[in-house]
């Protein structure tokens, strides 16, 4: 075999092994642990967890999400306490009422907010 051949043999030798350990599933790795707090039943929140549990969508992905449920006033609080880190109701609104309330705590022309 000539020298040209036999470098090009080497070099598809060298690719063929680095796409195999590119592929090739990685160690098995424990899934990362996600705590989420979401809202019970009637939230519309509510039918996810059990889809996510079902499908195995969290281990699919290489996660080990475990789901707590809260009323909105322990979930608001625990929330943005950072209690929990991450939250699967209506997180975003959770997250600006609280930057309202903390922006507009030391103005006098600040609406009231009812309960």
């Amino acid at each position: 075999m000539s020298t040209i051949l036999r470098s090009a043999a080497s070099i598809v030798a060298a690719l063929a092994l680095t796409t195999l350990v590119i592929l090739a599933p990685a160690a098995a790795q424990a899934p990362a642990k996600i705590t989420i707090v979401v809202f019970g039943f009637p939230s519309l929140g509510a039918f996810m967890p059990p889809v996510i549990k079902a499908q195995k969508l969290d281990a699919a992905n290489g996660l080990d999400i475990e789901f707590v449920e809260r009323p909105p006033d322990a979930y608001t609080t625990q929330f943005n306490s950072g209690e929990f880190k991450v939250g699967g109701s209506a997180a975003v609104l959770t997250v600006e009422r609280m930057d309202l309330r903390t922006h507009d705590a030391g103005r006098t022309d600040a609406p009231v907010q009812e309960r």
